[in-house]
């Protein structure tokens, strides 16, 4: 029984170590190189959350932050410029994207978050992540050393795609596989059906984990978090331009109920 359990320990690892890097391969590929267009996309998109984000920063009014996974930084300077004196702290996998953010004025670094976090305890006000989660096999580490990073009283700020959000709740009944869900390194949309012909995007993103609103709620409390708020954030796709302004006013309407939105934030506090 001893040995089965050690084997039995040692094959799931090896699947975990494989995952991980299949998954970190994937965000390799995209973010090795940043391109121009690459630069220009998140940066709007950085402008774009910081209107969302602003309100609850000013509040928890932060002295020091982690963002896990900071990419090339542009929206780590978004926080800087409207704080003010922040000291802001980074993790990427990406070595082009922390040699960017560094020049930003970002103090980051090379990580992959799978491994945990390489700061001594009870050092940030905030620890925050965008879009991240959803990458990172080991949440359950995440969330620890998240909690484990921050002051007592600090607070952790995450943003992820919700499995649940409505056109998910659509779709599956109708036996189409569900978006944000990855059966492929090469193809992100296999199983959709008819969305393929609508939804352009088709490359893979490296998504391994992804959360609906109360899954999310659980990890976070399980590691001693008390979830303080849920937002709902309503989120665009590359679609013909007709289905585009007809979805961004539904998932305006839907992202009122955060349980049924496109993406959603969840604020914790340790």
């Amino acid at each position: 029984m001893r040995l089965e359990r050690m084997l039995f320990f040692l094959f799931e690892n090896s699947k975990i170590d494989n995952t991980t890097r299949l998954a970190d391969m994937e965000l390799n590929k995209q973010y090795k190189h940043y391109t121009k267009a690459q630069i220009s996309e998140i940066r709007k998109f950085a402008k774009d959350r910081i209107k969302i984000l602003n309100a609850y920063l000013r509040r928890v009014a932060p002295k020091e932050i982690l963002e896990l996974g900071c990419g090339e930084g542009s929206l780590a300077l978004e926080i800087k410029r409207n704080l003010g004196e922040v000291e802001i702290f980074g993790l990427d996998l990406s070595e082009e994207g922390v040699k960017l953010a560094n020049e930003k004025g970002i103090i980051a670094k090379v990580t992959d978050l799978n491994n945990g976090i390489p700061f001594k305890s009870n050092k940030f006000d905030l620890v925050f992540s965008n879009q991240v989660v959803e990458h990172i096999y080991d949440t359950d580490l995440l969330f620890r050393e998240s909690f484990r990073v921050l002051k007592k009283g600090g607070y952790l700020i995450t943003i992820t795609p919700n499995l649940s959000f409505w056109i998910n709740r659509l779709i599956f009944s109708l036996g189409i596989y569900p978006i944000f869900l990855e059966v492929s390194l090469k193809n992100k949309h296999l199983g959709e059906g008819f969305l393929k012909k609508i939804i352009y995007d088709k490359d893979t993103v490296g998504h391994v984990r992804v959360f609906n609103l109360p899954a999310l709620v659980d990890i976070l409390e399980l590691y001693g978090f008390k979830v303080e708020e849920k937002i709902g954030l309503p989120f665009p796709f590359k679609t013909p331009r007709i289905l585009t302004l007809l979805y961004l006013f539904l998932d305006w309407i839907f992202s009122k109920k955060p349980s049924l939105a496109r993406d959603i934030m969840v604020i914790a506090r340790k």
